[in-house]
This record gives C-alpha cells, sequence and structure tokens, in this order.
C-alpha cells in the first residue's frame, strides 16, 4: 500500500520527511495511517488524452489545406494581387 507521510519518520529502512510517499505493507500502512502518522494515497485512473487537433494553415479560408480562398483564376486573390502590382509598376 501506498502512504503519505504527515511526520518526519526514522528507522531501520531510513528516514523520511513530510510529504514523501512510501510503499509499505497493509499492516504497517494502516498502523501509520491509524497513528495520524500518514494518510493512504489512492492510485490516480489514467486519463484519457485526445490526440493534436490538426494543424490547419492560418490562411485557408476555404478549407482545402491551401493559402486563400476558393475563387479560382483570374478571380482568385493571387491573380488581384498580381493585377493591382503591374498596375502600380507603370504608374511609376
Amino acid at each position: 500500500m501506498r502512504v503519505e507521510l504527515l511526520t518526519t519518520m526514522a528507522g531501520p529502512g531510513g528516514s523520511y520527511q513530510p510529504g514523501a510517499v512510501l510503499d509499505c505493507g497493509e499492516e504497517q500502512a494502516i498502523n501509520l495511517v491509524q497513528g495520524g502518522f500518514a494518510v493512504l494515497v489512492v492510485p490516480v485512473a489514467e486519463r484519457a488524452v485526445a490526440p493534436p487537433a490538426e494543424t490547419r494553415e492560418p490562411l485557408d479560408h476555404d478549407g482545402n489545406g491551401a493559402r486563400g480562398g476558393s475563387l479560382p483564376g483570374a478571380a482568385s486573390t493571387a491573380a488581384k494581387g498580381a493585377r493591382r502590382r503591374a498596375a502600380t509598376s507603370r504608374k511609376g
């Protein structure tokens, strides 16, 4: 059984400070708990961990995994940007 000590304990097996968790026999554990020297440590059930969420491109607006929107060809954001850059470079 596992117990957590509330007080200092020393003996032939070693010395332990308050808060130490020990594995000991059932009889010794019961004696320590009944004497107010320790408390039983209840095992914590393992928690299920969800798998990590899929990472998504922050600029993916249509869910296809790529940057940008879903407008095809000449209507796409990239094409509009290219046209704007070309128009501004002609002005100068």
